[in-house]
């Protein structure tokens, strides 16, 4: 969030007039976001190898981004606020769909939850109306096996569940 809005910044001041340079600089005062970047910006250095070794280090795509950007607008003249303001808003658009991804996948990954909880319930139940079910379960062979299978069977189905949502994030 806050490297998105120091980009933001660089675009605002740079559609403004200033120097690409000093608007990174600008945004940038304390180099935590990106330190490499800020470093050649103040001693003249290739700022987008730089940005792009800040990237890496950071895992902050939207600085690969950004020295795509710089790139081209150094060796074709190509607008860099307008290429940074798009940037930004390609960002936000990806935050919100980010969000409303885990709003989305929130409801399954609870129904999965409740699922797995549910032969507890069974068990409790079974407690209640007079029975011995933990005692069958532990006290003969089938119920071992009848435990075994159930505790497998739930571990599949938490697993799977949380794969079906870890790969549905990955994709966006």
């Amino acid at each position: 969030m806050a490297l998105r809005d120091a980009i933001a910044e660089v675009a605002a001041d740079v559609r403004a007039g200033q120097p690409p340079a000093a608007a990174l600089e600008r945004a940038l005062p304390d180099g935590d976001l990106a330190p490499r970047t800020l470093s050649a910006v103040r001693l003249g250095g290739d700022v987008v190898a730089a940005l792009h070794d800040d990237a890496s280090r950071s895992s902050q795509p939207l600085l690969a981004g950004v020295g795509a950007c710089w790139s081209v607008s150094e060796s074709q003249g190509a607008g860099l606020a307008t290429a940074l303001e798009r940037l930004v808003l390609q960002e936000r658009r990806a935050e919100d769909v980010r969000r409303q991804l885990q709003a989305h996948l929130a409801a399954p990954r609870a129904t999965a939850r409740m699922l797995a909880v549910l032969p507890a319930l069974g068990l409790g139940l079974g407690l209640a109306v007079g029975g011995d079910p933990i005692g069958w379960l532990l006290g003969t062979t089938l119920g071992w096996g009848c435990l075994a299978a159930g505790l497998v069977l739930i571990g599949v189905g938490l697993a799977w569940a949380g794969r079906i949502a870890s790969r549905t994030e990955r994709l966006l």
